[in-house]
């Protein structure tokens, strides 16, 4: 069964690609564009924002990339219903960034939709608390390491200077 794309609301789009993603090791997070993802040490960022774009450009691949950099992601992901320019492939191949298209969103939905014997988590987008030592608005962490390793976390953005956390 090929998934179609076009007739399917944008948070169903949204729900299955976090299955997907899911399968392949990644913890979805809340953060950054249209999602965040983290496997093992490393921060992704998603980036939905042409699903439905025929042909998508470079500057979607740069938009991405210049939010990785500001947020110190090691990845990131374009995602797209349609096609990429080789312009914008060759960008995505120099940072990081693997761009998804149509053919390869279709069949990760699929899977995604096979895997289910319930309709996909809806997880709930949570305020991001103030940090009580710095007031910044903090972002959702996962421990690496101790008795809490694996296990979510509310980090402040400033660390390691500042190292203000709070309970998730």
């Amino acid at each position: 069964m090929q998934t179609a794309i076009p007739s399917m609301k944008w948070r169903e789009v949204e729900l299955l690609l976090g299955e997907a993603f899911r399968l392949q090791g990644y913890i979805v997070t809340e953060g950054g564009l249209d999602m965040a993802l983290q496997k093992d040490d490393e921060r992704f960022l998603v980036q939905c924002k042409h699903w439905q774009a025929a042909k998508v450009e470079a500057a979607a691949v740069r938009e991405l990339f210049a939010v990785m950099a500001a947020t110190g992601a090691a990845g990131g992901f374009v995602v797209t219903s349609g096609e990429f320019t080789k312009e914008a492939r060759d960008f995505a191949e120099a940072c990081n960034v693997r761009p998804i298209d149509g053919a390869q969103l279709a069949a990760m939905l699929d899977k995604a939709r096979q895997t289910l014997t319930m309709p996909p988590r809806i997880e709930p987008r949570l305020a991001r608390p103030a940090c009580p030592r710095c007031s910044r608005t903090m972002m959702q962490q996962v421990a690496q390491q101790g008795s809490n390793a694996g296990k979510p976390f509310w980090g402040c953005p400033a660390f390691p200077d500042c190292r203000g956390t709070l309970p998730l």
